[in-house]
């Protein structure tokens, strides 16, 4: 049984910093989940918007069962950033051959967002009465 990682969003650098200019929006790298050995098995491409973007907060829930009581437990994980329209380019899975995962194949993707100066608060998790 393979561990996944997550390695956080990429996006592109702002219109101009240190000499460099953005000239117009491009397709990024937008996401990649990795396996224990750092090889992507899901690559999400997206074109950012110029529009404007939205001030968001919330909190991420995350069941998982405890690993001695097999209680149910949440890590809530509060978030603020701001939320940017996207369009979407591509989802690739790039599982290798005999994962489960390499079975699912998106026919379309509907949407994409962009999420961008965000922050993240990891709490303690919480057991679920």
């Amino acid at each position: 049984a393979a561990s996944w990682l997550f390695v956080a969003s990429r996006t592109a650098p702002p219109p101009e910093i240190n000499g460099y200019v953005l000239t117009s929006p491009r397709a990024l790298p937008a996401l990649e989940l990795v396996d224990e050995h750092g090889e992507p098995f899901v690559t999400v491409d997206i074109k950012p918007s110029n529009e404007p973007c939205q001030g968001v907060a919330g909190t991420l829930n995350y069941p998982a069962m405890h690993p001695r009581t097999g209680q149910i437990i949440v890590n809530q994980i509060p978030y603020a950033g701001d939320m940017c329209k996207a369009e979407p380019i591509a989802v690739k899975i790039t599982a290798p051959a005999g994962d489960a995962f390499a079975a699912l194949q998106p026919a379309k993707v509907l949407w994409a967002a962009e999420f961008k100066n965000g922050s993240f608060a990891f709490t303690q998790p919480q057991i679920v009465p």
